[in-house]
């Protein structure tokens, strides 16, 4: 062997080494994931940190101390042991300024009105910063119900979650806005907002309540999410098998799965030839799967009522936002 050779096997080594860790590293987290959804008893906390640590490593990992600080000061608003005096006292210690939370609530980050900074959903920026998006915000109220042993779930809706409560007195199901103070929020309203199909909620795709399992397959998305954007398109796929393994109805998955397949035929097909005819016989195989995936995955969420939401006017939009920071600032 040459020189020129041995260099060249060397750099080959060089960087298949450090790829081949972080592969493994990623199964092995995956693995863990799966072990945590699979539970009997889901540590909903443990499952969000280990989420949100594959995103930012260098995370505060001193959230569930504050998640029990939380906790703690949340009880010493219960008036009483109804659920409705539960869910009442998580709401007021979030959204209600007092001395509880240090005269500081939690609220929408309104910087970032559409929740498009990969760290608005991540917990530990959520909680020193008490600004959050449509991940961050009900999952953390989620999670604190859980330890105060109310009945909830997440629910997804287009491009939102948002948490469903059952009040255990009345058994009444109630749809929980928690970028929005916490409030309970009409299905009908919801469905108005969101551009929700009446296929779509008859077939459960959008704001139904959901299993533990269902609930902690939603929390996965983050991931999903940041793949995405480092163009990991692999990683998106398996994440998204993972979700819908555990929530066969989760539309979201579902697209990110398709979208990932669209991105990958992109890469590796449509951006290096003009034309099928072009792609060599070898790889066709390949081409043709990538491509039926893709249709196939949006085919079946349009059958269950999906649709592609209508977007608000961006002069709409930043009137909103705007509207609601001088509300914020005349307090």
């Amino acid at each position: 062997m040459n020189i020129r050779a041995k260099i060249l096997l060397f750099l080959v080594f060089s960087y298949s080494i450090p790829l081949f860790s972080q592969r493994n590293e990623f199964q092995g987290k995956l693995k863990e994931i799966k072990s945590l959804i699979e539970a009997d008893n889901i540590d909903f906390l443990k499952l969000k940190m280990t989420v949100d640590q594959l995103v930012f490593p260098n995370q505060d990992h001193n959230v569930h101390a504050q998640i029990e600080q939380m906790v703690s000061k949340i009880s010493t608003l219960i008036r009483d042991g109804s659920s409705s005096s539960r869910i009442a006292a998580i709401r007021k210690y979030l959204y209600e300024r007092g001395a509880w939370n240090d005269h500081q609530e939690y609220v929408y980050d309104l910087d970032d009105p559409m929740g498009t900074k990969l760290s608005g959903g991540i917990l530990a920026n959520y909680l020193s910063s008490r600004k959050g998006n449509c991940v961050s915000m009900p999952i953390l109220f989620f999670i604190i119900a859980k330890k105060l042993d109310l009945d909830v779930s997440l629910s997804a809706a287009p491009e939102h979650v948002l948490m469903k409560f059952t009040d255990s007195e009345t058994g009444r199901t109630f749809n929980v806005e928690t970028t929005s103070g916490g409030h309970f929020a009409r299905t009908a309203w919801l469905q108005s907002l969101r551009s929700i199909t009446d296929m779509a909620l008859k077939n459960g795709i959008y704001l139904s309540k959901l299993t533990d399992k269902e609930s902690a397959a939603i929390m996965l998305m983050t991931l999903s999410q940041y793949y995405k954007g480092t163009k990991e398109y692999e990683n998106v796929i398996r994440i998204s098998d993972l979700a819908l393994s555990f929530y066969p109805k989760f539309v979201h998955a579902m697209l990110s799965k398709g979208s990932a397949y669209y991105k990958i035929l992109e890469r590796d097909y449509l951006t290096r030839y003009r034309s099928v005819k072009k792609i060599p016989e070898s790889l066709r195989g390949k081409f043709f799967y990538y491509n039926e995936e893709n249709r196939k995955l949006f085919q079946q969420a349009e059958l269950l009522g999906w649709r592609p939401t209508p977007q608000v006017s961006e002069k709409q939009y930043s009137k909103m936002i705007k509207k609601e920071k001088q509300r914020r600032r005349g307090r």
